[in-house]
Formats: structure tokens, sequence, C-alpha cells
């Protein structure tokens, strides 16, 4: 007997010479077969007990630092980003993962949270500022030069007036 919550449940290929019915007509017929009590569908696992040992308990988090292409040399320290306007800001590069199965809790951490988390010094302030408006600067020199406005008359054509 087909077993009615399999995917492909109704019979298929040479078997289904004429009319072949609705896929839920299908299962219900093929239940109907069996007096025995319905196949209960798969459950699924609590998201919040760990994959390698779901039956030892929740996950093990753990702090790593990121494995992105783009961030793997750059460590925890203080920069600036031009959506804060130049003011120093925190940059962590750790993110939280599971010990046991390595699923990946968090993508980011608080700046108290990091290993490498450290108050700010006026020489760090100083370094962060002088590399803010070197990046200005240099921003400010490759931006493109605005033309200005054509006045008078364009384009090839001349005019009717001008052709007499």
């Amino acid at each position: 007997m087909p077993d009615p919550y399999e995917r492909h449940a109704r019979a298929g290929g040479w078997d289904a010479w004429g009319p072949v019915p609705p896929r839920s007509q299908a299962r219900a017929a093929a239940a109907a077969e069996d007096l025995a009590p319905a196949k209960r569908p798969p459950g699924r696992k609590d998201p919040v007990l760990c994959k390698a040992a779901h039956w030892k308990g929740p996950h093990a988090p753990e702090l790593r630092v990121r494995e992105h292409y783009w961030r793997k040399s750059q460590l925890c320290g203080w920069g600036t980003s031009y959506l804060d306007n130049g003011r120093p800001v925190w940059n962590c590069s750790h993110e939280e993962h599971c010990a046991g199965c390595g699923k990946v809790l968090r993508t980011s951490v608080s700046p108290r949270e990091c290993p490498y988390f450290h108050e700010i010094t006026e020489t760090e302030i100083a370094e962060i500022q002088a590399d803010y408006a070197e990046r200005a600067r240099l921003l400010a020199a490759t931006r493109r030069r605005i033309r200005p406005v054509v006045t008078g008359p364009q384009g090839y054509r001349k005019s009717k007036r001008e052709k007499e």
C-alpha cells in the first residue's frame, strides 16, 4: 500500500493509463484501503537544542573570529564610518557559534563582549581623526566636477530663421 504521506503516492508511468485522479483523492483512497491509523508526518527538532547531541540539551555558545573573506585580515579595534560622520566606533569581527554543532547563533556581539575591547585612548582618537580627514580629502578629489550649464544655441541643426 502506498504511504499517504509519501511525496509521490499515486501510481505513475505505464500503470497510470486513463484519467489520473487529483492527488488529494489518490491519498484519501490509499488511506481508506488500510484500516490502520493514518501515519503522522515527521516532527521537527527544537531549534534551541544542539544538532550534534540534541538529547544532551541546548547549544554551547562560544566566540570566534568571523571567517568571511573580506573580514579575515580585519581585527577588532576602533575606527570610523561615514554613516557615523567620523565618530569613533568599535568594529568587532567576532561571532557567536555553538561549540558542539557549529551553528552560528549571533553574527555580531556587543563591544563589551569582545575579548579585545578596550576604552579609546587619545592617540587612537588622533589617528582616527587624521585617517578620516585623509579619506574625506581623497573622496573630494575623486568626485566628478560638474560642468557649467551650456547657454545659447545648441545642437547641429540650424533654425529656419538662420537658414534664410
